[in-house]
């Protein structure tokens, strides 16, 4: 059984942007959550003056079904309007790349378009609680005053 989703644009955290529930519901009933690991991180303060909170976060992922594991990557990253990433006027950096490993029951491979649900949603909200701790952490330890990022709303 293999698939590869090499997904989902960047995520707005629109909550009235979920398409079909049911695909979600589909692969939740086969799945069972494995492992959730930091496999990337940076974090970079260039002008502790101008470093407030961020205006958005980028969020990028991608999945693929590979035997009896969905594996899921997760990166999301802070982003100042008018700011180009990676520039040398971006004031702050904050990037953590997490990766999801679930276990897949049954033989036959999950439609892609489910897939791509799932991730969007349930892989999001599994990595988010993770990526709240690691910007108010690293934001604590250095010299410019604690970045919260707030909770993620439920698709309804």
């Amino acid at each position: 059984m293999s698939a590869t989703l090499e997904v989902i644009e960047e995520v707005a955290l629109d909550v009235t942007d979920l398409k079909d529930n049911s695909a979600i519901s589909r692969i939740a009933s086969r799945v069972e959550l494995e492992t959730v690991e930091l496999v990337e991180a940076h974090f970079k303060v260039s002008s502790v003056k101008e470093a407030g909170e961020p205006d958005s976060i980028a969020i990028e992922m991608r999945a693929g079904v590979e035997g009896e594991t969905l594996s899921c990557f997760v990166s999301l990253r802070t982003l100042f309007e008018g700011v180009e990433p990676g520039s040398d006027e971006e004031p702050l950096v904050m990037h953590a790349g997490f990766r999801v490993d679930y276990r897949l029951q049954g033989d036959e491979v999950p439609d892609i378009e489910d897939i791509g649900q799932f991730v969007r949603w349930n892989v999001l909200f599994i990595t988010w609680p993770y990526w709240r701790e690691f910007v108010q952490s690293m934001s604590s330890r250095s010299a410019m005053n604690r970045v919260t990022i707030g909770i993620m709303g439920l698709p309804v």
